[in-house]
C-alpha cells in the first residue's frame, strides 16, 4: 500500500503557499491518500491546508502533479500503488534513457537493476532492455560490480528476464579471467578462498558445464597449498639430511587421490617422489645406521609407503633404493 510518498512530492515541489482554488484534483489527491496512506494521519494536513499546497506543486510541477492525479483517481488502494510503481518507472525510465546516450553503460545498468517496481512501466523496461542488450560494453571493474548487481537482485529478475541473459553473458566474458585467477591460484600452491568465491559465483551465473568445472578447480585449490607445502619440506629435509618426513607426504597424498583429476595425479606423483624417494633416500642412509636390533621407525614409515602405493612400479629408482635396507628392515 501506499505511505503518503504522493503527498511527500508535493510537499517538496510546493515552495510558497498559494490561495486555494478548489480543485477537484486536489481534493480527490487528498482523498485518496487518507484513505490508502499507512502513515499517522493525525499529523497530516488538513484538507484546506493541503489544497493550497497542491495548487501551487501543480503551477510549479505540472508534470509530477498531473502523474500523482492520475493515479489518485484509481479505484482501489492496490491499483493506486500500481500506478504510482509505474510513474516512477516512467521517470526513470528518461534517466537511464540520458545515460545510455551519454554512453554511461553502467549507470544505466544500476539504475535498471535497483527496483522492481518500475518495470511496472512499459517505457522504463523498453529503455532497460537496451542497457541489458549491450552488456558487453561493460568491461573491468564496471563489469565486475555489474555482476554483484546480478548476484543479489532476484527480485529484478523475475520481471525481467532480459537482465538475467545479460548476467549470463556477463559472466561468459568474466569466467575465463576468473579461472584464469583460481588456475593460477593452485598452480602457486595458494589456497585462496576469495579467488574462488568468485570463480564459484561466475561459474553460478553462467549455467552448464561452468559450475561443475568451478568446483572441480577448487577442489584443486584447496589441495594445492597443503601438496606443496609437504613436497617443499620433504626435498628441503634431504638437502639438509634430515630424516624428518613432513605430515603433509600423507595426508596432502590421501586429498590428491580423491580429486582425481589430472592435476591431482601429476601433482600427487611429484609429491610421493619428493617425499619417498628423495628424502626416503636420506632416511634409509642415515637412520639405517641405527638399524642394529630392530628397524629404525622412520626407515619403517618409508617401507609400508612404498608397499600401500606400490611406488615401486611407478619409480623405477626405488628397486636400487630398497637394495640398501637394513638387515632389520628386510625381515617379514
Amino acid at each position: 500500500m501506499p505511505n503518503a510518498r504522493s503527498l511527500a512530492v508535493l510537499l517538496l515541489a510546493a515552495t510558497t503557499v498559494a490561495p486555494a482554488c478548489g480543485s477537484s484534483d486536489c481534493d480527490k489527491i487528498y482523498d485518496t491518500l487518507m484513505k490508502c496512506s499507512k502513515g499517522d494521519k493525525d499529523k497530516a494536513p488538513s484538507k484546506n491546508e493541503f489544497s493550497k499546497m497542491c495548487e501551487d506543486a501543480k503551477a510549479k510541477n505540472k508534470e509530477e502533479f498531473e502523474a500523482t492525479a492520475t493515479c489518485a483517481k484509481e479505484d482501489s488502494c492496490e491499483k493506486m500503488e500500481e500506478c504510482e510503481k509505474g510513474q516512477r518507472g516512467k521517470r526513470r525510465a528518461k534517466k537511464v534513457a540520458e545515460a545510455t546516450a551519454a554512453g554511461k553503460w553502467r549507470s544505466a545498468f544500476d539504475d535498471c537493476t535497483t527496483f522492481e517496481d518500475y518495470y511496472a512501466d512499459e517505457a522504463f523496461k523498453t529503455e532497460c532492455n537496451k542497457v541489458f542488450a549491450n552488456a558487453d560494453k561493460l568491461t573491468g571493474e564496471d563489469a565486475a560490480k555489474a555482476m554483484t548487481r546480478c548476484k543479489y537482485s532476484d527480485k529484478v529478475k523475475k520481471v525481467a528476464p532480459d537482465f538475467e541473459k545479460a548476467c549470463k553473458s556477463l559472466a561468459s566474458g568474466q569466467l575465463a579471467a576468473a579461472t584464469k585467477a583460481a588456475t593460477a591460484a593452485r598452480d602457486a600452491g595458494k589456497r585462496d578462498y576469495k579467488t574462488c568465491s568468485e570463480l564459484k559465483d561466475v561459474a553460478g551465473l553462467a549455467g552448464g558445464d561452468a559450475v561443475a568445472a568451478a568446483q572441480k578447480l577448487c577442489d584443486e585449490v584447496d589441495a594445492a597449498e597443503e601438496a606443496k607445502k609437504g613436497a617443499d619440506e620433504a626435498r628441503a629435509n634431504a638437502a639438509a639430511k634430515k630424516t624428518s618426513m613432513p605430515y603433509q607426504c600423507d595426508s596432502a597424498a590421501e586429498k590428491l587421490e580423491k580429486l582425481g583429476t589430472e592435476w591431482s595425479k601429476k601433482t600427487l606423483d611429484d609429491l610421493l617422489k619428493a617425499c619417498y624417494v628423495e628424502l626416503g633416500a636420506v632416511v634409509i642412509e642415515e637412520k639405517g645406521k641405527d638399524a642394529k636390533y630392530v628397524c629404525p621407525y622412520e626407515i619403517t614409515k618409508v617401507t609400508e609407503a612404498i608397499a600401500k602405493r606400490d611406488l615401486a612400479t611407478k619409480f623405477p629408482e626405488l628397486a636400487e633404493l630398497t637394495k640398501k635396507l637394513p638387515k632389520q628392515c628386510t625381515k617379514k
